[in-house]
């Protein structure tokens, strides 16, 4: 019985995978005849951390000086960004959109559309091989931005090794011909190995290391309003510019903007134009924002997704944010909720490891979630005491003890990878959930 059941599922699993493939073949012819028609500029987003903020970061830039378009939410697989190429919507499982969709595209073809983006700020996905070289061939970006590759990737698992990840990225960027555009983070892992391969013609950008746009006196303040803002000076070789930019108070944002900023230097766009449209930059739903939580807390939320680079930046982020407000708040016990930060491989015992001694340095409170953050929590509990860490398997069971424990005065950070559903234990502290689908994320698909 046990057998047969196990044949279904298997032909279950074939029939699923191989309309997959029937619909990615279809979606790949369109697309091409769309492009070939319309020859929009390509601007290819990559890396393994930041590539939706950096997208939309763009995307504020040019938006109001270009006929421009993006891929929504995650939309950037092999399925999701054909998708976006025909204008079409995520159809999931719903035959009658799948129609619309290719009814869409047909039509696309066939008769000329004006509104048709002449520029597409494209977000690609590395989470398995073979994505990120599937779509740089069915777009050929004219314009890379590289985001943030950290040592230990996002999705590495998915990957035979840390050297066949990094073959695929460099592989991708060597496709550039010489008039292309990389536009490079001089912070991130592989710079110099990109650089020293690409013929194209490089720009960068950074905070740590010399670049060509890089930052300067970046600091936190709390404004005569009482909202942060962010303030740095900004440096190119041949000019500068200081910049204030409202409710971003995470330091990691700095390369999304920065990245914007480069692109829209190159579209000729001048600085106070490109940082004036920045003031409307909005941080995508589930990356880091204050929320305010039950019983007088304050709720940093970044839920949306983890790694090893990302819920460091958190932590930075979460430290900072609470010297800046803990007179003004009140804020006094600061609690760390984190969930385990999957697809590691055989990194992941190091990295949550590492987290483990950050989070002894930060926190007053550890509620650790899942099997891997475990040993994160154990080591917070040797540094800061049995009686300050609390394990639990899901995020469901975390979110009810995290709400009987929260208190007046109390700075909760939540954040873990998209697989521990985080947003859970936010929702469930928030002091108006209505507000949840505002400004949470949990049905992303492709």
């Amino acid at each position: 019985m046990r057998e047969m059941k196990n044949e279904v599922s298997g032909f279950l699993i074939l029939i699923k995978f191989m309309k997959r493939k029937f619909i990615q073949r279809i979606l790949k012819s369109l697309s091409q005849a769309i492009l070939k028609k319309y020859q929009p500029l390509i601007i290819a987003v990559i890396g393994s951390t930041g590539k939706t903020s950096t997208k939309e970061a763009i995307y504020c830039v040019l938006k109001d000086n270009f006929q421009v378009g993006k891929n929504e939410l995650n939309l950037n697989t092999e399925i999701g960004a054909p998708l976006t190429l025909i204008l079409g919507k995520n159809a999931k499982r719903n035959i009658f959109l799948w129609l619309y969709n290719f009814l869409k595209a047909f039509f696309l073809i066939i008769f000329p559309y004006k509104k048709y983006p002449k520029i597409w700020i494209l977000e690609m996905s590395e989470d398995r091989p073979g994505i990120l070289t599937y779509l740089f061939n069915l777009t050929q970006p004219k314009i890379v931005v590289l985001s943030w590759i950290g040592e230990i990737p996002v999705h590495i698992a998915n990957y035979p090794s840390l050297n066949a990840y990094k073959k695929e990225i460099i592989s991708c960027c060597q496709k550039l011909k010489e008039n292309d555009v990389l536009i490079l983070n001089t912070d991130s892992f592989l710079f110099e190995e990109i650089k020293e391969k690409s013929s194209a013609k490089i720009i960068t950008y950074g905070i740590s290391k010399k670049a060509d746009f890089s930052v300067t006196n970046y600091k936190l303040i709390l404004n005569e309003e009482g909202e942060i803002e962010m303030h740095f000076r900004l440096e190119t070789q041949d000019n500068f510019l200081p910049v204030k930019i409202k409710n971003i108070f995470s330091q990691v944002y700095l390369y999304p903007l920065l990245s914007a900023i480069v692109i829209g230097d190159y579209f000729n766009l001048n600085l106070l134009t490109i940082t004036n449209a920045l003031e409307n930059y909005e941080v995508p739903k589930g990356r880091p924002h204050l929320i305010e939580g039950k019983n007088g807390s304050l709720i940093f939320n970044d839920s949306y997704n983890a790694n090893p680079d990302s819920t460091l930046a958190a932590l930075n982020s979460f430290q900072e944010v609470f010297e800046v407000l803990k007179e003004k708040k009140n804020l006094k016990r600061k609690i760390l909720v984190l969930g385990d930060m999957l697809e590691l491989g055989e990194y992941s015992s190091i990295a949550h490891q590492k987290i483990g001694e950050e989070t002894a340095k930060i926190g007053d409170y550890f509620f650790s979630v899942g099997k891997e953050m475990k040993l994160a929590g154990e080591i917070f509990s040797q540094q800061k005491g049995e009686d300050k860490v609390f394990f639990f398997e899901d995020s469901s069971s975390c979110a009810k003890a995290t709400e009987e424990f929260i208190q007046a005065g109390d700075f909760v950070l939540a954040k873990g990878s998209r697989g521990m559903h985080l947003e859970i234990v936010t929702q469930k502290i928030m002091a108006h959930p209505e507000q949840a689908k505002e400004l949470l994320t949990f049905d992303i698909t492709s």
